[in-house]
C-alpha cells in the first residue's frame, strides 16, 4: 500500500474514540427521544423521532468503522439525512420520511456486517 493510499483514508480510528463518538450520539437521540411527545407541534415531534434515529444509527455504525475519513463521510451524511427528515416530517411527505427510517439503520447494520465480513478468511 502506497503512502497516498493511506493519507486519503485518513488516520486510524482508536477504539476509545469510537466509543466517545457512540456515547455521544446515543446520549444525544436518546435526548431527542425524550423530548419528542413534549412537542406541541406533531411534525415537530416526528422530526425529533427521525434525528433520534439517525443520531443513533451512526453511532452505532460508529464502533465499526476504521478511517477518520470514514467517521466524516458517516457524520456528513447524517447531516444530509436529518436535513431530509426536515423536509419530510415539516412538508408532509410521508414517504420520504418512512424511507428514511427504514434505509438508515438498515444502512448502520450494514457497517457492521462488512466489519465484520471483512475479517473473515476463508481460504487462509
Amino acid at each position: 500500500m502506497s503512502t497516498t493510499q493511506v493519507e486519503s483514508r485518513g488516520t486510524v480510528l482508536g477504539k476509545p474514540l469510537k466509543g466517545l463518538v457512540f456515547v455521544v450520539l446515543w446520549i444525544l437521540a436518546i435526548a431527542a427521544w425524550v423530548v419528542a411527545p413534549f412537542m406541541v407541534d406533531p411534525a415537530a415531534g416526528a422530526f425529533f423521532i427521525d434525528t433520534g434515529v439517525i443520531l443513533a444509527s451512526v453511532g452505532f455504525a460508529a464502533l465499526f468503522l476504521e478511517w477518520s475519513r470514514s467517521l466524516v463521510v458517516a457524520l456528513v451524511w447524517a447531516a444530509i439525512a436529518v436535513a431530509l427528515a426536515a423536509v419530510g416530517d415539516f412538508v408532509g411527505l410521508v414517504w420520504l420520511s418512512a424511507t428514511l427510517r427504514l434505509i438508515v439503520p438498515i444502512l448502520a447494520i450494514n457497517t457492521m456486517v462488512g466489519y465484520l465480513v471483512g475479517r473473515i478468511r476463508v481460504f487462509a
